[in-house]
C-alpha cells in the first residue's frame, strides 16, 4: 500500500489491494486526506490477520472477564463456555465464521432443555466473543449481529408474575420466625426481613459497623472465591454504601446478642455479627430457613425474597418510594420502580375513588349530560 501524487491534477491517491487484487482510491485534494484513507484501509485489513480461533478468543475473553467482574460472575461464564458453547461449535478462525454458522448455533441452543433466560445467557456469551474480536482484533464484520434473543413463553411469563407476588406479610414472617430455634439464625432472619439488606451485605456486617441505632453497609461477602476463602469486597455499587436504621426493638435484640458475644474468648469489634471470624455458610442459612418454612407451613420463598418482602411491605404501607429506594441501596429511584412497579396497581383504585368524588358535582350540575 502506498500514496501517490497525480501531478496533472495536483491530487493524491492510494494504491492498495482487496482480496489480492490491486486497486486505487479516488483522488484527494491533500496528502493528509490520502493518509487518512490509507489508515482506514489498514485498520480494515487487520481483519485478514484475525487468524485466532473462536476457542482462543473465548479464553482470552474469559481472562479479561475474570479481571473485571466478581469470581462468581466469571465462574458462571466459564462454565457456560466450557460445557455448552465451545464443545458445540466448529472451532475455526474468527474471520471465517458466517451468519449461517451462528444461526446453526442458535438452532442448537433452542433445542436445549433450559429456560429462556438460560438460553439467552448462552447466546449473549457466544455473541460476546465475537464482539471482543471486533473490538480488539478488528474483526471486520460481526456474524452474530442479526442473532436475536429467544422470547419467553406464556407459561414462563406467568411463572415470573407468580414469583413477583411471592413475598411474606408480617403475619407470615411471625409464623416463620416462631419456628426458628437457633438464636443466631433467628436474629439473622429478623434483620434480613426488617432491614431489606442483601444477603452478602448482612454477612459482611461487623460489630464495628453497628452504632446502636443503625448498620453501616460498606462491603459484601461474595458467593464464591477462587481460593474458597470468602473475604469482604466492595458493595454492588456506590449507592449501596448506606446506613440502615433499625427500630429500637431490633436494636435491643442486637444489644443483648452483642453482650453475649463480648463474653466469648477473643471477642473484638472486627468480628462478624453473624459468624465471628467466618461468615455463616449459605447452605446452613438455607437449611434453617427451609426447616422453619416446613414447620410453619408458610409460602416458600428464597433468601433474596426477604428483601423483596421488606420493600413490598413498606410500599404497601404508603412509605415514600424515595426513602424505600435509599434504604435498599438502589442506584436511583427508577430501579426501585422497575423492580416493584407491580405493587402500585392498587393505586389505580385510589385514583378512581378520587375521580369519582370529584365528578359527583359535575354530574349534578349537568342534568342533560345523558340526553
Amino acid at each position: 500500500m502506498s500514496i501517490h501524487k497525480d501531478s496533472k491534477r495536483n491530487k493524491y491517491y492510494v494504491k492498495y489491494r482487496i482480496n489480492g487484487v490491486s486497486t486505487t482510491s479516488k483522488r484527494f485534494d491533500t496528502k493528509h486526506e490520502a493518509q487518512l484513507f490509507e489508515s482506514k484501509v489498514l485498520l480494515e485489513d487487520k481483519n485478514e490477520d484475525c487468524t485466532k480461533t473462536f476457542k482462543e478468543i473465548a479464553y482470552e475473553y474469559l481472562d479479561n472477564l475474570k479481571k473485571e467482574t466478581s469470581y462468581s460472575t466469571y465462574l458462571k461464564c466459564f462454565t457456560t463456555m466450557e460445557k455448552t458453547i465451545i464443545p458445540h461449535i466448529r472451532n475455526k478462525k474468527m474471520k471465517d465464521y458466517t451468519e449461517l454458522d451462528c444461526k446453526r448455533f442458535k438452532d442448537y441452543v433452542s433445542e436445549l432443555d433450559y429456560s429462556t433466560i438460560t438460553k439467552n445467557y448462552i447466546i449473549n456469551k457466544y455473541k460476546a466473543v465475537f464482539k471482543y474480536a471486533c473490538r480488539w482484533y478488528h474483526l471486520k464484520q460481526d456474524p452474530t449481529a442479526f442473532i436475536t434473543n429467544f422470547k419467553r413463553s406464556f407459561e414462563e411469563k406467568l411463572k415470573s408474575k407468580d414469583k413477583e407476588n411471592k413475598v411474606w406479610n408480617d403475619d407470615e414472617f411471625e409464623r416463620f420466625i416462631g419456628c426458628v430455634d437457633d438464636e443466631t439464625y433467628r436474629l439473622f432472619y429478623i434483620l434480613l426481613y426488617y432491614s431489606g439488606m442483601r444477603l452478602g451485605e448482612l454477612l459482611a456486617i461487623t460489630w464495628k459497623d453497628y452504632n446502636g441505632k443503625a448498620l453501616n453497609v460498606c462491603k459484601s461477602i461474595p458467593k464464591q472465591s477462587e481460593d474458597g476463602v470468602l473475604r469482604p469486597k466492595e458493595t454492588k455499587n456506590t449507592s449501596s454504601i448506606r446506613d440502615v436504621s433499625l427500630p429500637k426493638n431490633i436494636c435491643d435484640l442486637l444489644d443483648e446478642y452483642k453482650t453475649n458475644e463480648m463474653n466469648q474468648c477473643g471477642y473484638n469489634d472486627e468480628w462478624l455479627i453473624f459468624g465471628r471470624t467466618i461468615p455463616l455458610p449459605r447452605t446452613n442459612i438455607n437449611r434453617h430457613k427451609d426447616s422453619a418454612i416446613k414447620k410453619s407451613k408458610v409460602t416458600r420463598i428464597t433468601i433474596h425474597q426477604f428483601r423483596h418482602s421488606h420493600a413490598s411491605n413498606l410500599i404497601n404501607n404508603k412509605m415514600s418510594i424515595v426513602g424505600v429506594s435509599r434504604r435498599l441501596g438502589h442506584a436511583d429511584i427508577n430501579m426501585t420502580l422497575k423492580v416493584y412497579a407491580h405493587l402500585f396497581k392498587e393505586s389505580d383504585e385510589e385514583i378512581i375513588d378520587y375521580l369519582q368524588t370529584k365528578t359527583k358535582s359535575l354530574i349534578k350540575c349537568s342534568p342533560n349530560v345523558l340526553q
